[in-house]
């Protein structure tokens, strides 16, 4: 934890400072331009347990200890709220053993919808009921696990939980150090680099973490080098009537190019979720198709506000998307659907580029 410390009291010192050696048994090593930040996140984080006095969590206890969690034990889950709040854990697991309507309490308290941070919670149930399933991620749990525990499938989902917390604190910490109070602080060249190693190193990892799935590019015309053979057509999109016209035309193009219709439909349903983005956040927008001899290639452009970073990634990586207001931004089925997703966001628009292997 003195890492975690370290970074948010003072990000610029730490940048330069030695990372110890980490064992990652999950998450490969992808960049060595910032230390520092790599022993952030590959530290071992906090864990707290909310136990409860029906079951014996002793099994539980010595599978976190056994990953090299620190662990902070409450007595029950009515607790659970109040403790994280004082103690700030990197996770926390809720033993699901009294009623629903107890846990659900816990649960609310411990993820509100309108909170800007992100705390992972794990619900632990001893019956393998599936309205549970149902239940537990509506109400905004990011992972559900049934006893006896799979305790290599456990670990590994809290390690990549943590992982992915971290990354998003990272990620909010990368864009609010471009703001006017930082540049005039620190001078705009220092900014930059230290803007760059951080979104560098988050970069990485994010595309380990999403199986080279997920891109991200600091420019915008960094996306220009992704797009690779012939420019098929570019239409401009400013309502839902262009949206119609757009299939219309994705349709006569499957024809042309042979392309199978389970593969159409994918790229139809995608690009209609990041055109319904363009829509209702930007206003207007334009679309592009390019074609190679083994892909399809999707850009789509806004000048809207941007989306931020933390968001695209909570929307991507987060399961209890029913009560994030940003899920409804349609990342997760572009990224089901597509072969790889690549974004770049800022203050001048959103450009996404999907590709379709052929």
């Amino acid at each position: 934890m003195k890492v975690f410390s370290l970074l948010w009291k003072n990000f610029n010192l730490l940048i330069f400072c030695k990372s110890p050696q980490r064992t990652w048994t999950t998450m490969e090593s992808t960049n060595a331009s910032c230390p520092a930040t790599q022993a952030f996140l590959h530290e071992r984080g906090t864990i707290l347990l909310a136990g409860s006095e029906y079951y014996d969590i002793s099994p539980i206890i010595a599978a976190i200890e056994s990953g090299g969690y620190q662990l902070l034990l409450v007595k029950d889950n009515s607790g659970a709220a109040v403790a994280a709040a004082e103690t700030c854990p990197d996770l926390v697991l809720l033993d699901f053993a009294t009623e629903l309507g107890g846990h659900f309490t816990s649960l609310k308290k411990l993820k509100p919808p309108d909170t800007e941070e992100y705390l992972p919670v794990i619900l632990i149930s001893h019956t393998e009921e599936f309205i549970e399933r149902l239940l537990v991620f509506n109400e905004g749990a990011d992972d559900l696990f049934f006893t006896p525990l799979p305790f290599a499938a456990f670990l590994s989902r809290i390690e990549v939980l943590i992982h992915i917390r971290k990354l998003i604190h990272l990620v909010g910490k990368c864009e609010n150090i471009r703001s006017p109070r930082w540049c005039s602080a620190q001078g705009d060249a220092k900014v930059t680099s230290l803007h760059e190693k951080i979104f560098t190193c988050v970069r990485n990892d994010l595309s380990v973490l999403s199986g080279r799935k997920l891109s991200l590019v600091m420019e915008r015309g960094e996306l220009d080098s992704t797009l690779k053979g012939t420019a098929l057509t570019r239409e401009y999109i400013g309502d839902l009537a262009d949206m119609k016209k757009m299939k219309a035309l994705l349709s006569h193009l499957s024809k042309d190019l042979r392309i199978g219709s389970e593969k159409w439909n994918s790229i139809i349903v995608a690009t209609s979720e990041a055109l319904s983005n363009v829509i209702k956040y930007a206003g207007k927008g334009s679309v592009a198709l390019w074609k190679n001899n083994s892909t399809l290639s999707v850009r789509i452009d806004d000048e809207g506000p941007g989306v931020r970073l933390k968001d695209i990634l909570r929307s991507v990586f987060i399961k209890c998307h029913s009560r994030q207001r940003i899920h409804k931004l349609g990342y997760p089925l572009m990224m089901e659907l597509a072969d790889e997703l690549i974004i770049y966001t800022g203050t001048e628009g959103t450009s996404l580029v999907l590709h379709f292997s052929l």
